[in-house]
């Protein structure tokens, strides 16, 4: 009797590995279902993500199909890049110049929406930052904009893609800048300086911000002459500083390096 019931023992502890084995795997599959659904729901879209890091102008027609197949993929699993992709496409789709779109005040604000969800769970990704803080200016909160924009920097510097549109956004939110984020912008302007001279020129006329330009360019030799001869020059450049490729705001970078603190 005794070992009859040692043997029904170990069988019963058998039976019970398996039972948890086979709630495991249950589990681990229901798990991964979001995400395993939200790579399905997203995959029409992911070829359109890839041309617009590259530099591709993607068209009304393609931006839309972007913002469907995001969309699609947040409702399965809403992750932190997932939502920033969803959000920049929104924002490049609600701007497209010359065209037709529907309700662009609506996408602006799930733009913004979108954006502010991801970089709450996924906060290094440099255009999404960018494209926040161009949507927080435009809705007036400066003070917002300008916190966007030195997250923006501080997350990746060095992306050719954000330099212009950094520039602008530097110059318009200066004012409303903490004082320990101001040597941020100092820093995109004479970054965006070094890059070309003419188009920094071109965007500090725009926006009406010569003197400002001029402190955060005092301290590059010559910087300051030059800027002023530029900008006693005929304008040459329009819209000086929508960037080329990609629209307004493109893919983050990976690796992009800190800027340095001027002394």
């Amino acid at each position: 009797m005794r070992a009859d019931g040692r043997a029904g023992a170990r069988r019963w502890a058998a039976h019970a590995r398996v039972a948890l084995l086979a709630a495991g795997g249950v589990l681990l599959v229901f798990a991964g279902a979001p995400r395993l659904g939200a790579a399905v729901a997203g995959a029409a879209g992911d070829r359109l993500a890839a041309r617009l890091a590259a530099g591709d102008r993607l068209s009304q027609g393609d931006l839309a199909r972007l913002v469907r197949s995001e969309a699609a993929a947040v409702r399965w699993h809403p992750s932190g890049e997932r939502l920033a992709r969803l959000g920049k496409a929104q924002y490049l789709l609600a701007d497209q110049p010359g065209e037709r779109v529907a309700a662009p005040g609506e996408l602006r604000r799930a733009a913004e929406v979108a954006l502010g969800r991801g970089l709450a769970r996924a906060p290094v990704d440099p255009a999404a930052w960018v494209a926040l803080a161009d949507l927080e200016l435009a809705s007036g909160a400066t003070a917002a904009s300008s916190r966007a924009l030195a997250l923006s920097l501080q997350t990746g510097a060095s992306d050719p893609a954000l330099l212009w549109r950094r520039l602008d956004l530097a110059l318009a939110v200066y004012p409303a800048t903490d004082a320990a984020d101001r040597w941020l912008l100092t820093d995109a302007v004479r970054r965006a300086w070094s890059a070309d001279p003419a188009r920094t020129a071109a965007i500090v006329r725009n926006r009406g911000a010569a003197a400002l330009a001029g402190a955060a360019l005092a301290a590059l030799p010559g910087a300051g002459e030059r800027l002023a001869a530029l900008l006693a020059a005929p304008a040459s450049l329009p819209n000086p500083a929508a960037p080329a490729g990609a629209g307004r705001v493109g893919e983050p970078r990976r690796g992009s390096e800190a800027p340095a603190r001027p002394n």
